[in-house]
């Protein structure tokens, strides 16, 4: 049964394994899924007006309104969980409870009618941050008489579906970070149609700590949570993008003596196997000065950062473990093998976009930065930490795309909370 929170809560019980003759057809396979997925959608939008007018009036969602639209929400999580490869068996058609990935809906409770009233002017920052999880912010069509093009941006779920096609071919199965990610995404997702079909007057949660996935790996990289309470102060948030100014120089200034060292420090590596320890320090020191002036300009750290980049100096920073043994074959296609990360890396820098964005409004206003934004920013900064770590040879450890759903505090604000909440229930391990 779902909790009684009021929370649309989103989990999973999938072991990764793969059918690579599934995957490998899994769009012709999904076609009438998308026939009936469409049906579904317009007459749900049809229905809207009605179940909008009937829950302003009564207080809270129709009975009969709220079952249709929460077997579509269902419905939809499923199929696009089964689409982008968080889940392995054939979704059915009613949106019955009991998929891999599912969302325990609450049932009709009385809402608030000034949240009933402005729902869809509240969803539509959620609704910003959905998009660039899931299917990107927007897509974009030129033509002039001698040119014609067309662009298409990919959300951060999208991409990796695209990855995690190749990798279930390849090993029967989804890698555990892509799997965590894309329940998360599709989850936000799921919320925040809940939000706006009225199914919950609970805002979205956008903190990765708010779904039960699998805790994070071990990593030479680390970013652990920040001793903050949020708090910023507005003056130094409004000119903020004024303030990093100087920072932007002297990063650009400092990654030309970077570059020169990861090009010596490649052969370096392949010789030996290890980054020399200056060199390292060198190079670490540009990674933590790069992740501190990132974490102030997306208003996730609060003081204004140094210029030396210096360990313990900043309260969001990476931990960088010392020099460690490398892999040739790795260090020599360093390049190569990044590709893929650098693909999810931009998908990360949408999120980060629109979520600095949140952070900095509600910083702005309120004086702090909600707990959901500040976990999901959190996320993004160590995905780029770790990646950027990959390319400079700091380790040959792959960057790791999940996020780290088990054993964190969990938060008692959401991102732009219209209205008063209670605490998330704490994650369970498994």
């Amino acid at each position: 049964m779902p909790d009684s929170d009021g929370r649309i809560h989103v989990s999973h019980t999938d072991d990764g394994a793969r059918s690579r003759a599934t995957v490998f057809f899994r769009l012709i396979l999904l076609i009438p899924h998308a026939v009936w997925l469409a049906l579904w959608g317009l007459g749900a939008l049809l229905v809207l007006p009605v179940h909008w007018v009937g829950a302003l009036i009564l207080g809270r969602p129709m009975e009969w309104a709220h079952g249709f639209y929460a077997a579509f929400v269902r419905y939809a999580l499923h199929v696009y969980a089964y689409l982008y490869l968080a889940a392995d068996p054939y979704p059915t058609f009613f949106g019955e409870p009991g998929y891999v990935v599912e969302a325990e809906i609450p049932e009709a409770e009385p809402q608030r009618r000034w949240t009933i009233a402005l729902r869809l002017f509240l969803t539509i920052p959620p609704f910003l941050l959905a998009a660039a999880l899931t299917s990107g912010i927007g897509a974009g069509y030129a033509s002039t008489e001698t040119e014609t093009s067309a662009s298409v941006n990919f959300g951060l779920a999208g991409i990796l579906a695209v990855l995690g096609w190749f990798a279930s071919l390849a090993l029967a199965r989804t890698p555990q970070g892509l799997r965590d990610t894309q329940v998360y995404c599709l989850g936000y997702g799921a919320q925040v149609y809940a939000y706006l079909f009225l199914l919950t007057e609970r805002f979205p949660t956008s903190d990765p700590r708010a779904v039960a996935l699998e805790p994070l790996p071990q990593h030479p990289i680390r970013l652990p949570d920040a001793d903050d309470d949020r708090q910023r102060d507005r003056l130094i948030v409004l000119f903020r993008i004024l303030l990093v100014i100087p920072h932007f120089v002297w990063l650009a200034i400092w990654g030309i003596g970077a570059l020169i060292v990861v090009v010596f420090g490649w052969f370096a590596v392949l010789i030996t196997t290890r980054l020399p320890e200056g060199w390292h320090r060198f190079l670490a020191g540009y990674l933590r000065y790069g992740t501190h002036v990132s974490s102030f300009l997306y208003v996730l750290g609060a003081p204004f950062p140094g210029f030396l980049g210096r360990a313990g100096t900043y309260p969001v920073a990476p931990e960088i473990a010392p020099p460690q043994p490398q892999s040739r074959w790795k260090t020599a296609f360093r390049g190569f093998l990044a590709i893929p990360a650098m693909l999810v890396s931009s998908a990360f820098s949408a999120v980060l976009f629109v979520a600095g964005a949140g952070a900095w409004w509600c910083a702005l206003v309120t004086g702090r930065v909600p707990d959901g934004l500040h976990g999901l920013l959190g996320w993004a900064v160590r995905y780029q930490a770790q990646l950027c770590g990959y390319i400079l040879l700091l380790t040959d450890h792959y960057p790791y795309t999940g996020p780290d759903g088990i054993g964190r505090p969990v938060p008692v604000e959401e991102s732009w909370q219209p209205g008063p909440e209670t605490p998330l229930p704490r994650p369970e391990a498994p």
